[in-house]
Formats: structure tokens, sequence, C-alpha cells
């Protein structure tokens, strides 16, 4: 089931790399599997684009340090 959802994820990502859910989901997935690298690169991807306004943004701030 979670390679499905990851392959869903990165579809939308590859159709619009400015869905943010998607980066933050993946990122979530990677990191529950253990693949810190694959969480924490989603991580960064999700920060990056996301603004500081959005909780979110901060949200993955925060598991990104806790990696």
């Amino acid at each position: 089931m979670a390679e499905r959802a990851k392959n869903a994820y990165q579809k939308a990502i590859s159709v619009d790399p400015n869905y943010l859910s998607a980066y933050y989901n993946l990122a979530a997935l990677f990191e529950k599997e253990g693949e810190v690298d694959q969480a924490a690169y989603y991580w960064r991807m999700r920060i990056n684009l996301g603004d500081w306004s959005d909780v979110w943004t901060w949200r993955a701030k925060e598991h990104l340090e806790n990696l």
C-alpha cells in the first residue's frame, strides 16, 4: 500500500511541482519506513516551496530537525 501511495504522490508532483501536500506526505511515508535520506529530501522540498506563514511548513521543519 505504501508503494502505491508513494507512486501516486510522485506522479502528483510531476504534474504539479508546487503540490505541497504531496511532498509532506512523501516525507512522512519515508520517515515512517526509516528511509531517512528520502524523508529529509522531501521535508526540505516542502520547506523550500512553502510559505513561512503556513503551519505545515513549520511542521516540516520540525520533522527535518528531528531526523
